[in-house]
């Protein structure tokens, strides 16, 4: 799984160490919640496309399968606003599910959008909803 870097900036400021303890709250909260999902992520033996959404809707992790669906590297994509990827990214705080469209963002104006079954789960870190994780199945999925 791919982690968007955050850190190798040099010198920390106040700023710099509130946001390394929020990374690290985040990475703890993550963690667990993968813990939580493991077999939820496999379908039929293969993974299903996964990724983590932070509070402030960038993309900070994900699996080879997500990157593979965008058809984009893990390093175009990490850091991205999600809403570019997943226009349907809206109301965020509770478990849900839906049908939405994905698109790469590098590729936003003649990107093919793919038809999705997106299950969402808010990450919880001292009561406060810190990201979502988004497991994805499209019709792909189902075909392979």
């Amino acid at each position: 799984m791919a982690v968007e870097d955050t850190h190798g900036r040099g010198d920390l400021d106040r700023s710099d160490t509130s946001r390394a303890a929020q990374t690290s709250r985040l990475a703890a909260a993550v963690f667990l919640e993968l813990q939580r999902l493991g077999a939820s992520v496999l379908q039929d033996s293969r993974p299903r496309p996964f990724a983590v959404i932070a509070a402030d809707d960038r993309l900070v992790a994900g699996n080879r399968p997500l990157f593979e669906l965008l058809g984009c590297h893990e390093s175009d994509l990490l850091g991205t606003a999600w809403p570019l990827v997943m226009e349907a990214w809206g109301e965020r705080g509770s478990a849900r599910e839906f049908d939405a469209h994905v698109r790469s963002p590098q590729r936003r104006e003649y990107a093919v959008p793919i038809p999705a079954r997106v299950s969402v789960q808010p990450v919880l870190a001292d009561g406060e909803v810190v990201a979502h994780t988004l497991l994805l199945t499209t019709d792909r999925d189902e075909r392979a």
